[in-house]
């Protein structure tokens, strides 16, 4: 085999990489799907694509080899590798190696702190490879998500010195095994690198949820930063710990400066020389969330500037806000009748690790004339109740109130804040249009269409989705528009400047207004009308 070469795609690559594609057709790697890839299909395919990089494997005079970059649309702050490939026969040869490494070096020359990739559950044969080119692999139930942090430690000016000297990759002292990462310590996650050469150690951790550097170890001194806890609810403060230690016999200046991150109001300012070990300790204030955190992004962090001897760097834990109550609708989709009696569940939850009691008031409105709606509750520490709702149907419609919860855990004071309570009431033959906190909707007889456009609360921004209530398993999901060429995902993170909805004698209709970050002047509409029997039709109007 010929020196193996990491080169850039273009046009010209086309053919090649067709080639690549139909060779590793039926490969156990791919389930034993078949390609029949075409020059032009690729051509086509790449000019569409938002990849940033797309690197290719050349050998023996022909492409081997393929790996995507693209920014990571699921989370800030980190790029994504979308497709990897190493063609069958060339397996084994350290390719797929060359590749990952290539974007990790991509990562930090643009400089994002983080890479990501996801993976099929049962390919552990590529585990150690990801994992030796610094990725953990972290621990979910729905998927196989890895994360490398490598980017931002060799961004961080504390390490430069350390690296001149040591290889992140050879000199790598990390234990491979084929399960997820992370050791655990009072809920929290961390993953841990470690490097030695010569005598010259180096042990850093990264926290799972807040993505960041929370521990450093090394041959002069170790600081690492402790959060209470993971679950905090908001309205209260909290503490956290640096402990400190010096193995050197030298001088150590520590200083910690607090800093304010997403819902984390933390100023602490403390400057001290350690001689042998010194623990700070400073708090932080969780301030109010209006939804529970997306297990999908980074957490809100307790966040603080470290200067170890004059050399600066950040630290964060990231911990979960919790709301004082947590309360969901239980409610089975189905056509209602005016006049109907019925029921619905208010699952709730204590989110204080101590007794907690509370009031609320749930009222009626157009939709629904709520029975039992006045809640006076005695929670346990953590306890679950489901609390039975009767109500009788008035219209159809959105049920969506904002009521206020009295909360008083023991040993603290009494207070208050506000949620809002989300049910969809539909009638046979009825249309009606309105917005929940995570959607706006058009709803006609049994057929629902939603656009999600919060992105603070799952993810779901300008997801459009059309279901019949009545058949389970009907969902069908339309893709986020795009543009180009070169064709960009920006609408996945970006919510429409304005969403108009209104019903006609037949229809209900939905108008989502888009301007492009790139040409502010650029403008189109996405139109969605829903019919009685269940016809959607969507077009687009450029503006």
């Amino acid at each position: 085999m010929n020196e193996i070469k990491i080169v850039e795609y273009n046009p010209s690559y086309a053919k090649e990489v067709a080639e690549m594609w139909n060779r590793s057709s039926g490969h156990e790697g791919w389930n034993g799907e078949v390609f029949n890839t075409t020059e032009e299909s690729v051509k086509k395919n790449e000019a569409k694509s938002s990849n940033l990089n797309l690197f290719l494997a050349e050998a023996d005079d022909k492409i081997v080899g393929y790996c995507t970059l693209k920014e990571y649309s699921e989370d800030i702050g980190a790029l994504y590798i979308g497709l990897l490939n190493v063609e069958p026969d060339y397996m084994g040869k350290k390719i797929g190696k060359m590749l990952v490494l290539r974007s990790v070096e991509r990562t930090i020359e643009l400089g994002y702190p983080r890479l990501d990739l996801f993976t099929w559950g049962g390919n552990t044969k590529a585990m150690p490879l990801y994992k030796k080119c610094g990725f953990f692999w972290e621990e979910m139930d729905r998927a196989t998500h890895l994360m490398d942090f490598i980017p931002s430690v060799m961004q961080e000016d504390i390490f430069k010195e350390y690296f001149k000297k040591v290889d992140w990759y050879n000199d790598s002292k990390r234990t491979i095994e084929i399960v997820p990462d992370g050791r655990k310590e009072n809920k929290f996650e961390y993953y841990t690198y470690i490097w030695e050469k010569d005598g010259n150690k180096l042990e850093i951790d990264y926290e799972r949820r807040g993505r960041g550097l929370r521990r450093i170890d090394c041959n002069d001194y170790s600081i690492e930063a402790v959060v209470e806890n993971l679950e905090l609810v908001f309205g209260s403060k909290y503490k956290i710990k640096y402990i400190v230690k010096n193995k050197s016999g030298k001088d150590l200046n520590i200083s910690i400066k607090g800093m304010n991150d997403k819902k984390i109001d933390f100023s602490m300012e403390e400057s001290s020389k350690v001689e042998t070990e010194k623990t700070f300790e400073g708090e932080f204030f969780v301030d109010k969330i209006n939804q529970p955190q997306s297990i999908w992004k980074t957490h809100p962090t307790v966040k603080s500037e470290i200067e170890i001897n004059g050399v600066k760097t950040v630290f964060k834990v990231g911990v979960e806000p919790r709301i004082p109550l947590s309360m969901d609708v239980r409610y089975r989709d189905r056509l209602d009748f005016i006049g109907l009696r019925s029921k619905l569940f208010l699952d709730i939850e204590n989110n204080f690790d101590k007794p907690a009691k509370s009031k609320f008031s749930l009222p009626s409105s157009n939709q629904v004339e709520i029975i039992n709606g006045e809640i006076d509750v005695d929670l346990k520490r953590k306890e679950k109740m489901s609390l039975e709702i009767e109500f009788i149907v008035k219209n159809a419609g959105v049920y969506l109130q904002e009521i206020s919860i009295s909360v008083k855990p023991d040993g603290n004071d009494e207070f208050n804040y506000n949620k809002k309570i989300v049910n969809i009431f539909s009638i046979e033959n009825e249309l009606f249009v309105g917005k929940t906190e995570k959607n706006y909707y058009l709803c006609n007889n049994k057929y629902h269409f939603y656009l999600g456009y919060n992105k603070e609360v799952d993810n779901r921004l300008n997801e459009a989705s059309f279901r019949d209530i009545s058949a389970r398993g009907s969902e069908f999901y339309f893709q986020t528009p795009k543009l180009g060429k070169p064709y960009t995902e920006e609408f996945v993170k970006r919510a429409p400047e304005k969403v108009d909805v209104f019903k006609k004698d037949n229809y209900v209709q939905m108008s989502a207004h888009y301007r492009t970050k790139e040409d502010e002047n650029f403008e189109f509409i996405t139109h969605y009308q829903l019919y009685p029997n269940g016809k959607l039709v969507r077009w687009n109007e450029f503006i």
